[in-house]
């Protein structure tokens, strides 16, 4: 009971600290964002989100990072973990380079995107602590080994120096200056990485060839969902560009940012509890559905409330997020929170997806993204630009959930398969009235206290919330506590 009690502290000490870190990192990154789209031109914009999004998505994809967690389960039982982290890390600086190479020209082709851009933009990607691609390499050992504290600290100086950068550059900003500001505001905290990692013992400068020959042998299916998600969102960012504007695909990486405050809720709820629940799942198989449901729930509802309140103030958001320059797009930023509550509920469903070893429905359930992408994209932007893209990809999104419904009924967990459907059906009834508000009155007093009560109501009618609820989660962190 100790042990499980001491690992169950350790997780509340490192989620703790990640928790602490995401507010920092984007209380300060919050500045960033205002330089950046209170300042730069709708189209230049526009050229910053597509490079933005082909350069992360390429690396992502080419750099395999949806095996990230089995890289650091590795780290954590190899009996040599420096030989088998130098391998992983020296494949993906060699796939980096060509993947940037490769980038460049095909943008310069297609696109007419200055190679300059593309290149420091790759830099950018490859730097930054969100970016999931090498920079998350080098913070995979340190991940293994719970110190988080260490990260936080590097990624909290990155985006100080990011804002500091911009600030300076802003009379003469630019896609380019943006992406030099992050690549070079990167840079200590790259050096700073490696140094540790080379004085720990995890980077060496060898390959391994058999270590090189089982991750090969294992990424293709490890990685199959992360290539299905970036391929959705190629597909959508470059259907935009081509079908309608670059100021086009401006608008839609500054509303973008409205889904933001979902997108931390999502990571904070989802990542700490797949192993709390993975634990119910070994411990007590016979009642783990009925937990699993009722984290779903909760967590689906808090996030789609959070979606409700920020609805209501969005002109306050929007003139907060860009000093109202993108004031006559607030249907664009309401509808990027649509999508967003939408996607959180996904999100769980590829994680009960994994927890339950329903791994080929799951990836059938991603690809139905990228079906819907090729779908709607083509009809819905033609008709409606940016707006008609979201709608495509909250379409995209409700075609998936309803794949995931159908998956989960048949695998025998008919009531994760029901609430599914409950939620999304909830997420869609809000939307709508949040819509009706907003063309019915001018008041934000009015809409949020209509728009965040009516959501709390439906959500009670619809059982989505329980008095039940609260019960059990008070006597689960009593017992929490008292183990450990």
């Amino acid at each position: 009971m100790q042990d499980k009690g001491a690992t169950f502290a350790s997780f509340l000490r490192a989620s703790g600290i990640s928790l602490i870190g995401q507010i920092v990192y984007y209380a300060i990154y919050f500045s960033a964002i205002r330089v950046i789209l209170s300042t730069l031109p709708k189209e230049e914009n526009g050229l910053l989100t597509l490079v933005q999004q082909w350069t992360t998505a390429a690396l992502a994809i080419a750099l395999m990072t949806g095996y990230t967690t089995y890289i650091v389960q590795r780290l954590r039982t190899e009996i040599n973990p420096g030989v088998f982290f130098s391998t992983i890390f020296w494949l993906r600086t060699g796939i980096s380079i060509v993947v940037v190479v490769g980038l460049t020209i095909l943008l310069a082709l297609t696109r007419n995107i200055p190679p300059s851009v593309t290149i420091i933009g790759a830099l950018a990607s490859l730097g930054m602590a969100r970016a999931l691609t090498l920079r998350t390499t080098l913070e995979l050992p340190f991940q293994s080994q719970m110190r988080f504290g260490i990260l936080t600290l590097l990624s909290t100086i990155d985006v100080v120096l990011i804002v500091v950068l911009l600030l300076a550059q802003r009379p003469a900003l630019s896609a380019v200056n943006v992406f030099t500001a992050q690549a070079l505001a990167t840079f200590p905290s790259i050096a700073a990485l490696c140094i540790m990692a080379w004085r720990s013992g995890f980077l060496r400068a060898k390959i391994h060839i058999p270590t090189l020959r089982s991750i090969l042998h294992e990424a293709p299916t490890l990685s199959v969902l992360t290539a299905l998600l970036y391929l959705h969102m190629l597909t959508d960012i470059t259907m935009l560009e081509v079908l309608g504007t670059r100021a086009m695909v401006g608008v839609y990486g500054a509303s973008a940012y409205a889904a933001l405050p979902l997108n931390i809720l999502g990571s904070i709820f989802w990542s700490p509890l797949a192993p709390v629940l993975s634990q119910k799942l070994q411990h007590d198989t016979m009642h783990a559905p009925t937990t699993f449901d009722r984290y779903l729930r909760l967590i689906g509802v808090s996030i789609g409330v959070a979606g409700a309140t920020v609805s209501s103030l969005m002109p306050f958001v929007i003139e907060l997020l860009t000093a109202g320059v993108y004031a006559d797009h607030t249907a664009e930023f309401l509808l990027q929170l649509w999508v967003g509550a939408l996607s959180a509920i996904l999100v769980a469903v590829q994680m009960y997806g994994s927890l339950l070893a329903l791994y080929r429905e799951t990836v059938i359930t991603i690809g139905m993204l990228l079906v819907g992408s090729l779908l709607f994209d083509w009809w819905l932007i033609k008709m409606g630009g940016t707006s008609g893209l979201l709608i495509a990809k909250a379409l995209s999104n409700a075609l998936a959930l309803g794949c995931a419904a159908v998956f989960f009924r048949r695998a025998s967990y008919r009531t994760l398969g029901m609430r599914i459907v409950q939620l999304s059906a909830w997420i869609l009834m809000t939307g709508i009235t949040t819509a009706a508000l907003y063309a019915l009155s001018n008041d934000v007093i009015i809409r949020l206290l209509i728009g965040v009560g009516s959501a709390l109501i439906l959500a009670i009618v619809m059982k989505l919330i329980r008095m039940s609820d609260v019960r059990v989660l008070a006597a689960e962190l009593k017992r929490q506590r008292s183990s450990a």
